[in-house]
């Protein structure tokens, strides 16, 4: 007898094993992140290859939809784009090395098939993020405690940047789903709002500036949430939400945390308008504009293919040289570390990977947020589906306004979250919503509300 049977994955208590591992791992994402995070994520990832591909060899019908091939077929291009830009170089050390950061979209096109085939639930899914803000809230706290309010949380993984953008996405999920679980329990709503509002302030006390770019992003995927949820409400609504964002913007500028940040920004953009590459002591906002600069020009000498992965920090050096970037770049290399990406997915991948390499990236985003915005538009009379949806729309929305000023797909640390909670999101609605199962850790319906069926929600019209 086989070990993974064609029923293998139907069986309550792997998709219960599975399904806990998956909210354990992104609960610490930004708490434990070499201790519990990484080892659990990977764990998922070879788990799922093993698994699909012992079906596939014992000849079990995976029952893989269009959506679900297009989704893995995408990840396999954008894997395909970087193993092109290394062989261009010769897989030399830089490029291998650079190479490794996309093995887990490489997983993606596993996990993804392996999800549908799991469905987790939705109520699964807030668990996990709403345990993620509020872990991440109270370590931001005890950094502060630690180190002072000079210090920028960074989590465990020391990075200020990413902390700050995973603690604000994490913290815009709890919000969706708080206003989901509204209309069900107010007491998990609460729970959730509460782990948001950590999540908020983990994001504040990093000090990344664009993490908080997102927060009206995220706001207004929530709104739309809600307008299309009671549409006879939209000026309500769309009311209610600019004000509370105008008095909580107002408060969060009038605190340390944010008002020194903004200020040192309003002197950053006068510096970088009226400096050149020729500054001693470049703001991060000069030393983005020169990278930015410097992966044009390289993207413009190569444009196909790209100047090859992991040649961006030598590249940096020769731009210098040629004064197109500040000496900071270059001092910043000789004291030990180095600049290996462009600070922002778009140029990075531009300079790098060439056309081919924007067309992958545009294919990572553009497919799961098209099939995010269509499983949202057509909605059918289950609000878990549609809130799964829109939790889809959000996560993409994050991670395509986090590339602006960052690289958040050439990073382990971010990346491999993207592939899980990508696959995750839309694993709930990929799958036709009349066969989803809420088994998994979805919860049990509060005491005295009955138990939905598929075809109603508390945003349905009878």
């Amino acid at each position: 007898m086989s070990l993974f049977q064609c029923d293998f994955l139907d069986r309550k208590a792997v998709r219960q094993i599975v399904a806990i591992l998956m909210v354990i791992s992104i609960a610490v994402s930004g708490i434990a992140y070499y201790e519990l995070h990484s080892p659990l994520r990977n764990a998922i990832f070879v788990f799922s290859v093993l698994v699909l591909v012992a079906l596939l060899v014992g000849r079990c019908h995976l029952e893989t939809t269009p959506s679900v091939r297009l989704l893995s077929a995408v990840f396999v291009f954008y894997v395909f784009s970087a193993a092109v830009s290394s062989a261009i170089v010769g897989f030399s050390r830089e490029a291998v090395d650079s190479l490794e950061n996309y093995s887990h979209f490489l997983a993606g096109a596993f996990l993804m098939p392996f999800l549908v085939r799991l469905r987790p639930s939705y109520a699964c899914l807030l668990v996990a993020v709403g345990m993620a803000s509020f872990a991440n809230g109270l370590y931001a706290i005890w950094e502060l405690a630690e180190f002072g309010f000079e210090h920028r949380a960074a989590g465990s993984k020391g990075k200020a940047i990413p902390f700050g953008g995973i603690s604000m996405l994490v913290a815009m999920l709890s919000i969706l789903g708080g206003v989901y679980w509204s209309s069900v329990d107010w007491c998990r709503s609460f729970l959730l709002f509460s782990a948001a509002a950590l999540g908020i302030f983990a994001s504040i006390a990093s000090g990344s500036r664009g993490a908080w770019i997102f927060f009206p992003v995220g706001v207004a995927v929530c709104v739309v949430y809600l307008i299309q949820r009671h549409i006879g409400y939209r000026l309500r609504i769309s009311g209610a939400a600019l004000a509370i964002c105008a008095v909580l913007l107002f408060a969060l500028s009038q605190t340390d945390l944010i008002g020194k940040r903004v200020e040192a920004t309003s002197s950053e953009i006068t510096a970088m308008l009226s400096s050149g590459t020729d500054t001693p002591d470049a703001t991060s906002l000069i030393e983005r504009r020169d990278m930015w600069r410097a992966a044009l020009t390289a993207f413009a000498e190569r444009p196909l293919l790209g100047i090859g992965l992991g040649q961006m920090s030598g590249y940096f050096e020769a731009a210098h040289a040629a004064g197109l970037v500040s000496e900071s770049i270059v001092d910043y290399k000789q004291s030990g570390y180095t600049h290996t990406h462009a600070h922002s997915d778009y140029f990075h991948t531009a300079a790098t990977r060439g056309l081919l390499g924007l067309l992958s990236l545009a294919l990572i985003y553009g497919v799961p947020l098209g099939l995010s915005f269509s499983a949202a538009r057509r909605s059918p009379n289950d609000d878990a589906y549609r809130a799964s949806a829109y939790s889809g729309v959000m996560l993409i929305s994050a991670y395509m306004t986090f590339s602006l000023t960052d690289s958040v797909l050439h990073m382990n640390v971010t990346n491999g979250f993207f592939v899980i909670l990508c696959c995750w999101t839309l694993a709930i609605f990929v799958a036709d919503p009349r066969i989803r199962s809420a088994s998994g850790c979805a919860l049990p319906p509060a005491p005295g509300m009955p138990e939905k069926n598929p075809a109603s929600g508390p945003g349905s019209r009878r």
